[in-house]
């Protein structure tokens, strides 16, 4: 057996516990869970000093592609379209490192930080061993196959591909689903192609929504910044478009589905937000709030998502737009700009909200007797707290 001591223990789902002890057994699961003057005797023991044990982190929404940079693209503030030009750009650049090995990179920054479950968006070419390649690194990764277009001559192509990718998908701790990228960016045919694939192979869909004012400008009225770059980059199919003309119809498309996930939400609407905790079972929204910070939106509605009971999980995004993987600071950048939010809470985003955003909660996201050890240590400048860490900004 072995045990592992800390000033505090944090299993999320049940109170901190004060000067305490988790005991594994040679398979590495949870035998005891408690103040270290009941744990039992003959235990290989490995103590940490002021710090706490929380349960491994969820980070449930990145794009581990872009591990390689060592530092946002563009510029912090900038047009949103204009930065997706940047990411194209970067894209294309000769000399970067296979995907494979920035896909490691990334499992093995995130491994390090603590996390133990990623949900990830991941494009062509897209092969699932990659990932499981890469283990052991983060205990489980939900890979979201992304897909987008307008063009209704390719959506044949794409659907056989992404049925490719669930054929190839039988990989331990690796799981498939996917990814209609964007409402500016994926045609209404393909939309309903891939809704449909999802509800055939019972998968979870995660979709960037609600991101920008531009993005809702664009869905409601088919105008401005996006529309512009549509053009730009000549792909833009005016006849592709149109079904879906506001955020709260391709909210209730994707809640069809058996899981969804719904990526920054920044400008979803209180009328949105009333929907979505209609279907909160079945739908959460992923909060990224260092890149929320980049791009300099306006303040986000957290504070309302959480009053509707909504599952809100948190995620890193990538380092086109943030500066590392690194989830406990997503998680005190959520303390320092919504300090009303009770902490206890900001660690359920980071912990079993996750979990369940990736439905992974029955292994993942807390600290219970009976269940594989996925924990990280966290140190505390103030040890008479479970909390202090988070208010930590050194």
């Amino acid at each position: 057996m072995k045990s592992y001591l800390a000033d505090w223990i944090l299993p999320v789902a049940t109170p901190p516990i004060a000067n305490a002890a988790l005991v594994v057994d040679s398979d590495d699961r949870i035998i005891f869970l408690g103040p270290r003057s009941r744990m039992p005797t003959g235990t290989d023991e490995t103590v940490f000093a002021s710090s706490v044990i929380l349960p491994g982190l969820v980070n449930a929404h990145t794009h581990l592609e872009f591990s390689d940079l060592s530092a946002p693209l563009g510029s912090a503030g900038m047009e949103f379209t204009d930065w997706i030009g940047e990411v194209i750009r970067f894209r294309g650049r000769a000399g970067r490192a296979s995907k494979a090995d920035v896909i490691k990179i990334g499992l093995e920054q995130s491994a390090r930080y603590g996390v133990a479950a990623i949900g990830e968006i991941a494009t062509t070419p897209l092969v699932l061993k990659d990932y499981a390649g890469a283990l052991p690194c983060p205990a489980s990764v939900q890979v979201f196959f992304e897909q987008l277009g307008s063009d209704d001559g390719v959506i044949d192509q794409k659907i056989s591909e992404a049925e490719q990718f669930f054929a190839d998908s039988p990989w331990d701790s690796v799981s498939a689903a996917l990814s209609p990228h964007a409402p500016y960016s994926v045609g209404d045919r393909l939309f309903d192609s891939l809704m449909s694939l999802a509800r055939q192979k019972q998968c979870s869909v995660s979709m960037h929504l609600a991101e920008t004012r531009a993005e809702r400008e664009f869905v409601e009225n088919k105008t401005g910044p996006f529309l512009d770059m549509l053009r730009s980059f000549d792909v833009w199919r005016p006849t592709a478009y149109g079904r879906y003309g506001s955020i709260l119809s391709i909210l209730k498309e994707v809640a069809r589905c058996a899981s969804s996930l719904i990526i920054h939400g920044n400008y979803l609407t209180m009328d949105e937000l009333d929907f979505i905790a209609t279907v909160r079972d079945r739908m959460s929204v992923v909060f990224c709030p260092r890149t929320h910070a980049y791009f300099g939106h306006a303040r986000y509605p957290l504070e309302e998502m959480l009053d509707r009971a909504i599952n809100v999980a948190v995620g890193t995004d990538s380092l086109a737009s943030n500066p590392d993987l690194d989830l406990l600071w997503e998680l005190k950048e959520i303390h320092r700009r919504h300090p009303e939010v009770p902490i206890e809470k900001i660690v359920e985003i980071g912990t079993i909200n996750g979990a369940e955003a990736l439905g992974l909660d029955k292994s993942f996201g807390g600290l219970t007797t009976g269940q594989i050890a996925r924990f990280c240590v966290q140190q505390a400048p103030e040890t008479t707290s479970p909390y202090s860490w988070l208010a930590d900004t050194n």
